[in-house]
């Protein structure tokens, strides 16, 4: 399976085989979850097979895990910036001294 993301959806893409006459692979899309709550598309669960099941539930864990690891690593650098905000650059072209 392949998942491929599309605005807010991830598409869940089955490989069906190849067509010798286009000299391409079938691909067959059989459903999508949306990209930030993983709800996935009615009926997606029951047209999987099991292995088939069983890989999206990892995908889906990896991609929590990765979501709630940038939402902390987002929420520190926020912490960061209000304790010690960034110091502030001059315009263009403004000298950063001024002479009398």
């Amino acid at each position: 399976m392949q998942f491929k993301k599309v605005g807010q959806r991830i598409q869940v893409l089955r490989y069906e085989g190849y067509d010798k006459d286009r000299r391409r692979a079938i691909v067959k899309m059989v459903g999508s979850v949306h990209n930030r709550t993983f709800e996935p598309t009615v009926g997606l669960i029951e047209s999987l097979t099991d292995d088939e099941r069983v890989e999206l539930d990892e995908f889906i864990e990896r991609k929590r895990k990765s979501s709630e690891d940038e939402r902390r690593w987002s929420d520190l650098r926020l912490a960061v910036n209000f304790i010690a905000p960034p110091p502030r650059r001059s315009p263009l072209g403004a000298s950063s001294t001024s002479t009398a």
